[in-house]
C-alpha cells in the first residue's frame, strides 16, 4: 500500500523515529491550520482548526504496508494514542468523507495513494475545512 504521512509544523524537521521516505514533498492537500495548542517543551504548534484559513501541508511515503500500522507510527511518534490520529484509505470509500477528511480524500485519489494519516486536534474529528 501506498500510504502518505501528512505533516506540518515540526514533524517535517523532527521525524524522530518515523519509519517513513527520507524526503518530505512540499505539495500536500491545504488544510485548515492554525498555531493554536502548546506543547512540551513549552511552544505554540500549528493544528487542525475549523474555520482557519487553509495552509499548504507537506507529506511522505511510510514504510508501514497498513494503514493501521502507519497510523500507530504516526501514533508513537507523535506521543499520543491512535484516536489522535487522523486516516482515510480508498477502503473507506463507502462512506463520503466531510470536512479535512473530503479534502484529504480528493487529494490521495489526485495522487495515486491508497490512503493517509494525519494528526488530528486530539479533541474529536478533524474540523469541517
Amino acid at each position: 500500500m501506498k500510504i502518505a504521512i501528512i505533516g506540518w509544523g515540526y514533524l517535517i524537521r523532527d521525524r524522530r523515529g518515523l519509519d517513513v521516505a527520507p524526503q518530505w514533498q512540499p505539495d500536500g492537500p491545504h488544510l485548515p491550520l492554525e498555531f493554536a495548542r502548546c506543547a512540551d517543551p513549552p511552544r505554540i504548534v500549528p493544528v487542525l482548526v475549523a474555520g482557519a484559513p487553509p495552509k499548504p501541508t507537506f507529506w511522505t511515503l511510510s514504510q508501514k504496508r497498513s494503514m493501521l500500522a502507519a497510523a500507530a507510527d504516526l501514533a508513537v511518534r507523535e506521543g499520543v494514542g491512535t484516536h489522535e490520529i487522523g486516516q482515510w484509505s480508498r477502503e473507506d470509500s463507502m462512506r463520503k468523507p466531510v470536512g479535512v477528511e473530503g479534502v484529504i480524500a480528493a487529494w490521495i485519489e489526485a495522487k495515486g495513494l491508497d490512503g493517509a494519516v494525519w494528526r488530528e486536534p486530539g479533541w474529536g474529528r478533524p474540523p469541517a475545512a
